[in-house]
């Protein structure tokens, strides 16, 4: 809309932001529609003009490329696509949806993202509820229907896993293990902190820096930090940035709240290696006495742009939690999905009993059925019904066979019954 009154304070500026109580207003010269500039550099100046006034609202630091492509957008509707590859959200509302149930393929709400960890190692049990990536942030609802177990050395964890995707699927999808995130069932300890607590982490008083060092051994947390990269470094690339991304999560000060400082100590480490990797250089010896005090002194890294996108994933997990905390604080509840209950779900999903101190809806976090294992039961149950068959006509004229009969009887029935407590319950890994 064109102002047709001269505005004070601007004769020599080409672009001028007015604020008043409904918001802003931002005027442009008209000699920024002369001939001699064109929609790029229109943009431009612009989107630079925006940055200097936005500095500090986001975690983004690319500003003005963000508001060059929203700058081109012509649909409305696109800006949310545009915002979210900076990882920026239209609205600060985090709603945490306690009503949530499994369901195969279903998608988990970003609500829930702050639950899944982020470990790059985990082991998945037959039967488990577990977050499947399918493809960049998308995860959805699947179970575990077995390790893969071909090639694995004696201290090697299975790198990849059958997933069960629908309820009649008997064949099972194989799938990385970095795409397979477990939940975590414990209560919010990370949100649990009293206030003399919240005030020493704020801080950073010696107090807190000795009971962090007391409870969580630093050294520890980076040779095992030392150990994953090594891993990690011989992944192909996607893999490897996979990885990465766990590890940056998992030790990111955002979601560690109870140990800011202790996660942030580990955290400057993992960087500080990372960059030495980029570098070709060796890893620090954790042993060296020299090594955690060593300045450091970032520099540009090919993982910067990942990183910031990593920054405001860690953010909005922790604004999440917060939301979750609030929620249950309001309802009475901690947060201990299931505890102290007594849970059922069918393999169909979506379906759930509960009995006792926790919420009837995370029934789900136990397997429901172990697929797997319960027909590997009835197989042998099977067979020796078969041998059975064989060996009961000889108990009719041997009376010594019978003691045989009714042992491999009793076998039968045994694992008959097994086969079935798997296919209903799963395996707890309690």
């Amino acid at each position: 809309v064109e102002q047709p009154h001269k505005l004070v304070g601007t004769i020599k500026k080409r672009l001028y932001l007015h604020e008043t109580d409904e918001g802003c207003i931002l005027y442009l010269s008209k000699d920024c529609k002369s001939s001699d500039m064109d929609q790029r550099s229109v943009y431009m100046e612009l989107a630079t003009f925006l940055s200097s006034h936005c500095q500090g609202l986001f975690t983004e630091t690319r500003l003005t490329d963000l508001f060059i492509n929203i700058l081109y957008v012509r649909d409305e509707a696109d800006v949310q696509q545009v915002l979210s590859t900076y990882g920026i959200r239209l609205t600060n509302d985090y709603v945490f949806d306690a009503s949530l149930t499994p369901e195969f393929m279903k998608n988990i709400p970003l609500s829930w993202h702050h639950r899944l960890l982020q470990d790059p190692n985990h082991i998945f049990t037959p039967g488990e509820w577990v977050g499947w990536e399918e493809s960049d942030e998308k995860i959805v609802f699947v179970q575990i229907a077995s390790p893969i177990v071909e090639n694995l050395g004696p201290n090697d964890l299975p790198s990849r896993y059958k997933i069960y995707t629908s309820r009649d699927d008997e064949e099972g999808r194989e799938v990385d293990v970095l795409d397979l995130y477990k939940f975590d069932k414990g209560r919010l300890k990370e949100l649990e902190l009293s206030e003399s607590q919240e005030l020493a982490v704020a801080g950073g008083t010696e107090q807190t820096v000795q009971r962090d060092i007391q409870e969580y051994n630093i050294n520890s947390a980076k040779k095992e930090v030392i150990e994953e990269l090594k891993k990690i470094w011989k992944l192909p690339e996607d893999q490897r940035k996979k990885a990465i991304r766990r590890l940056y999560l998992k030790w990111h000060p955002d979601k560690n709240l109870s140990r800011a400082q202790f996660a942030d100590t580990i955290f400057k480490f993992l960087i500080r290696q990372l960059e030495r990797l980029e570098q070709g250089l060796p890893l620090e010896d954790v042993g060296e006495k020299n090594s955690p005090s060593t300045p450091h002194h970032p520099r540009y890294s090919k993982w910067s742009s990942s990183y910031r996108r990593w920054n405001d994933t860690a953010n909005s997990h922790k604004q999440y939690a917060e939301s979750e905390r609030k929620y249950w604080h309001k309802h009475g509840s901690s947060g201990d999905y299931g505890a102290g209950s007594s849970n059922y779900s069918s393999r169909g999903g979506g379906s759930s009993y509960s009995s006792g101190g926790g919420p009837s809806c995370y029934s789900f976090w136990d397997p429901s059925s172990n697929m797997s294992e319960a027909r590997k039961w009835v197989r042998q149950a099977e067979v020796d019904m078969k041998v059975l068959s064989v060996v009961l006509p000889f108990a009719e004229s041997s009376p010594e066979a019978s003691a045989n009969v009714c042992f491999m009887a009793h076998q039968v029935a045994e694992k008959a019954l097994k086969g079935g407590m798997y296919a209903t319950f799963g395996l707890s890994e309690n």
